[in-house]
């Protein structure tokens, strides 16, 4: 992952490289300073380089006196090494304290209501569905003869006779286009209503097409003639290892649990940063429940030629000693026939899924036990009853056919074909199966109509939902303790056998949606969160609305979706006042997916079934129609269906998900917050919380400007105890500045008496005392004179003298404005005469000065004689 530069961390490297200029230029200033001064100084300017090189870091580095701790006062000690250490803290500080800072992207608590616009899915789903243009929503009733639909007016004579023939007559021809009756029906809950909850015939075939009915010998034609709506259906993509909620064209896909929720996908258009709201929609999803039948199969991979007791796969792994073992499928199977009430009345409100998957496991079960005579049935004339006698226990091994492979076991199998896995052909051969009572495929066929309890002959009503009964052959996994990714010969694997039910619910949703910017593109929306909607009372509920009919499932689709309160007791609609319902429908090889045409258009009636249809057809899954989901061809899916497997508790979601990703090539909405297909005059009106920039700070960043604070607090309140009860003040820290002056400190110590003292006032001292040389060459201290402008006195006697004004006497000697120098001799020179003859008045530091024309002057013998 790369590091990212944050606003933080850029404040902060800002710090370190202005605290490292802080550092570095004053101390290379300092060392400039030091190379500047002279031996001989200014007493101001001893001070002021003083106060420069006594304030750098060159004390601390060099180990000058001025940094030791011997015979320092402890407090005085203590409040000079606080200035580092706090200097240290502050430099820690200004840096780590800004790399808390972090600019977040933040969603705001004040709604808002923008406008919003359709978002295209560039993606794969979005460029394969196809446009809507005029196609309209069609349904054929009637199997063995064309009927009218519920809710048409057609006329149709049909004079049946029996289930499977019969005559029929149609004065007025029929029609496939759905009625605008029907249609309003089934859309009154929505329609109108201001709400982002697809109905029925919200709901749309991705992929339309034009079919024509074929005249038949009959003469029994649709439509006249002409073409009508179909739907198709070809796989657009998969993404079923995507463990995600995620948006396609017309869809929210719930890649997590399994289900699709139906919306026209618009996102906020005058948001620059997105925003965050909600919106209940329709939402489609399989439930599943599986029973483990406690029977496993094993089998140990082999490298050896092929033989009648192993089979290869080419000449890298093939199995042998494949075997059907006994986990209490059979030694502890309950003998007692599994009754129970499938109450069709209460369907809708529990489909009893796992009663349901349990029957169907014990029937396989107990078929099973009958072909390798286990046990024994009622029917046996052998025996006076079932159960009679029971040669299996736990963990007993039953062999199995060997013409099974390890490409085909080496994979998921889901099949509507209950004991699939055993070999049909094999089932006669005695030295497999002994099969006294003559099992047959027949039999297995039969646990699906008791599992699914719907067939073609029942009625097409809210009662009768949509059951699809599944064996489920998990993935092989190793019981020998090796690694799973290694096909070793030798290793041993266990394959667990599951029975599932599933049906189709419809509900309504919440969904919790983000979108990242205005970009109107499905890129920038997000789904954050999937959950049922939550009803204040059962008055809330929807009224959802299911064709009630006297014609058989075979011949008619029953229409359903959520209804207004006007059609709640309408004849031909059974209404049902709750949170979901199950969809009514029965499995039929009939209504399964196609490539070509789906026969009609009416996707609401027809897609969960026949998606379903496609998850149950074994291990090719409808080839050439949609993907491979045994794993067979994929690592990553079949390492993940092996861990869904192994338990009945998660084994369902495996059909849940392939359910969701077949599903997901199959349809789409056509509703959103413009209304269907975005036609409405008036967008709903959605509260949005807008997603605004704010910066933000990690507090864990703070903990060195924190201890800054605590210190600068400290020393306030020891400042303010100090001024309170030892008279501190200001004017005692301008004493302790004079007292630390270097040059007034030499200058009071060497200069004259009452020239200079501490009690001077800064100023004052300066224009007195500051331009007085000191000379620091040597071991201690020297006061030299340093004059100002120079002068020539002419004694009269041919020496000219440099006179230098402004000078100072030495060691509290009057002042004098004028000096002259000489060589000739160290005192007055005696020729010297006129208007005032020089007289020596003093001497000091081995130099006389004399008065000459009331004015002093001091003499310096060292210095170059001037003469004409």
């Amino acid at each position: 992952m790369a590091f990212e530069i944050t606003v933080g961390y850029a404040a902060g490297f800002i710090a370190l490289a202005l605290f490292i200029v802080q550092i570095w230029c004053p101390t290379i200033l300092t060392f400039i300073l030091a190379a500047c001064l002279r031996d001989k100084e200014t007493a101001a300017t001893w001070s002021v380089a003083a106060r420069s090189m006594l304030s750098s870091h060159w004390p601390f580095m060099l180990r000058s006196e001025s940094s030791s701790r011997y015979n320092v006062r402890t407090s005085v000690y203590l409040a000079s090494i606080s200035y580092p250490t706090i200097t240290i803290i502050t430099a820690a500080a200004g840096v780590v304290t800004p790399l808390g800072l972090y600019d977040a992207v933040m969603t705001s608590q004040k709604l808002e209501t923008p406008k919003f616009a359709y978002a295209p899915d560039h993606t794969s789903f979005g460029l394969a569905t196809g446009p809507r243009l005029n196609h309209t929503f069609t349904r054929i009733c009637g199997t063995i003869l064309p009927m009218t639909c519920p809710g048409e007016t057609d006329v149709s004579v049909i004079e049946a006779s029996g289930l499977i023939s019969g005559n029929g007559s149609y004065p007025f021809g029929l029609k496939s286009r759905v009625s605008d009756d029907v249609i309003d029906i089934f859309s009154s809950g929505t329609k109108g209503a201001h709400t982002t909850v697809s109905n029925s015939f919200d709901i749309e075939w991705r992929q339309l097409t034009w079919y024509r009915d074929p005249r038949g010998t009959d003469g029994i034609v649709y439509d006249n003639g002409t073409v009508r709506s179909v739907g198709r259906f070809q796989q657009i993509d998969s993404s079923i290892l995507r463990n995600e909620y995620k948006v396609v064209e017309g869809l929210v896909v719930d890649a997590k649990d399994g289900g699709l929720g139906f919306r026209n996908h618009t996102i906020p258009s005058d948001l620059p940063l997105g925003g965050e709201w909600s919106e209940d929609l329709l939402f489609i999803e399989p439930q599943s429940a599986c029973v483990n039948t406690n029977l496993t199969l094993e089998f140990t991979i082999t490298t050896e030629a092929p033989s009648s007791k192993n089979k290869t796969v080419g000449s890298m792994a093939g199995i042998k000693d494949l075997v059907l073992v006994d986990r209490g499928g059979f030694c502890e199977l309950n003998h007692t026939y599994p009754q129970f009430d499938l109450n069709r009345d209460n369907a809708q409100t529990d489909p009893q899924l796992r009663t349901r998957a349990y029957k169907a496991a014990w029937l396989s079960n107990a078929y099973i036990a009958l072909i390798y005579n286990i046990t024994n049935s009622a029917a046996n004339p052998n025996y006076t009853g079932s159960w009679a006698y029971m040669t299996s226990s736990m963990n007993k091994r039953f062999p199995l056919s060997t013409s099974e492979d390890f490409d085909k076991l080496n994979r998921l199998s889901i099949s509507r074909t209950m004991g699939a896995w055993l070999s049909q052909t094999d089932i006669g051969n005695p030295e497999l199966f002994p099969n006294p009572e003559k099992i047959s495929s027949t039999n297995f066929s039969s646990i699906n109509v008791v599992c699914e309890g719907a067939g073609g002959g029942d009625i097409a009503n809210y009662s009768n939902i949509y059951t699809g009964c599944f064996q489920m052959r998990g993935v092989p996994s190793r019981i020998d303790g090796g690694y799973e990714g290694t096909l070793e010969a030798g290793s041993r694997w266990s394959s667990p056998i599951h029975t599932c039910a599933t049906s189709i619910k419809a509900s309504i949703k919440t969904i919790r949606f983000k979108s990242t910017g205005p970009n109107l593109d499905l890129s920038s929306l997000k789904v954050l969160e999937i959950t049922p909607k939550q009803y204040s009372s059962p008055d809330k509920y929807p009224i959802w609305g299911i064709e009630s009919t006297d014609h058989w499932l075979r011949d008619v689709i029953p229409i359903w979706g959520i209804i207004s309160k006007s059609y709640e007791n309408h004849p031909l609609i059974k209404s049902l006042k709750q949170p979901s319902i199950y969809l009514p429908g029965f499995y039929s090889l009939l209504n399964g997916l196609k490539s070509d045409s789906m026969g009609v258009n009416l996707p609401s009636a027809q897609f969960p079934s026949a998606v379903l249809q496609a998850v149950g057809t074994g291990q090719t899954v409808l080839i050439n129609t949609v993907s491979d989901y045994s794993g067979g061809a994929s690592l990553s899916m079949l390492q993940r269906w092996r861990e869904l497997s192994k338990s009945p508790e998660t084994a369902g979601q495996i059909i849940n998900l392939i359910w969701t990703d077949i599903a997901t090539s199959a349809v789409a909405g056509s509703k959103g917050v413009l209304g269907h297909r975005n036609e409405e005059k008036e967008q709903i009106k959605i509260k949005v919380y807008p997603v605004t920039r704010k910066v933000k700070y990690n507090m864990a960043f703070a903990v060195p400007g924190l201890v800054l604070a605590v210190i600068a607090l400290l020393v306030t309140v020891i400042a303010g105890v100090l001024a309170c009860f030892k008279g501190g003040r200001v004017r005692d820290v301008h004493k302790a500045l004079r007292q630390s002056s270097t040059g007034r400190l030499i200058t009071v110590l060497i200069g004259g008496q009452g020239e200079s003292d501490l009690r001077m006032g800064s100023k004052e001292w300066s224009l007195r005392n500051g331009g007085r040389e000191v000379d620091l060459s040597g071991l201690v201290p020297l006061m030299v004179e340093k004059v100002q402008e120079q002068r020539q006195v002419d004694d009269g006697t041919g020496f000219v003298y440099n006179g230098y004004g402004g000078g100072q006497g030495y060691q509290g000697y009057s002042a004098v404005s004028s000096v002259a120098t000489t060589t000739a001799s160290t005192t007055p020179d005696p020729q010297w005469t006129g208007q005032g003859q020089g007289q020596v008045q003093g001497q000091a530091q081995g130099l006389q000065w004399v008065v000459y024309q009331g004015e002093p002057y001091l003499y310096y013998p060292q210095q170059q004689q001037q003469g004409r």
